[in-house]
């Protein structure tokens, strides 16, 4: 008798790139240290987050994440902040640094 089997999906994270004035940022916590080290020029260890200044620099981590089983979704317009609390973000009053 043979077992029955199941096709199974992998879940994927999800990460979302927010534009910030020049900036594209994101917030991640990575247990891979390979893609933590690969991304490691690009993080601010004062604002707990990861900051690329230019679109080539954002697309080649966008390419590094989607290798490693990450989807992402870039947020330009912060209309799409009422959005990102639907799915769960929280709002966090202060200031932004640039």
């Amino acid at each position: 008798m043979q077992a029955k089997t199941f096709d199974v999906i992998e879940r994927r994270k999800s990460i979302i790139f927010f534009k910030l004035g020049k900036l594209w940022v994101f917030k991640q916590f990575f247990d891979n240290r390979v893609i933590y080290n690969a991304l490691l020029d690009y993080y601010s260890k004062d604002l707990y987050r990861f900051e690329f200044k230019s679109i080539g620099a954002r697309n080649n981590a966008l390419k590094l994440l989607e290798r490693n089983g990450f989807d992402y979704d870039l947020v330009e317009d912060l209309a799409a902040v009422e959005e990102a609390v639907g799915l769960g973000a929280k709002i966090v009053e202060g200031e932004v640094a640039l």
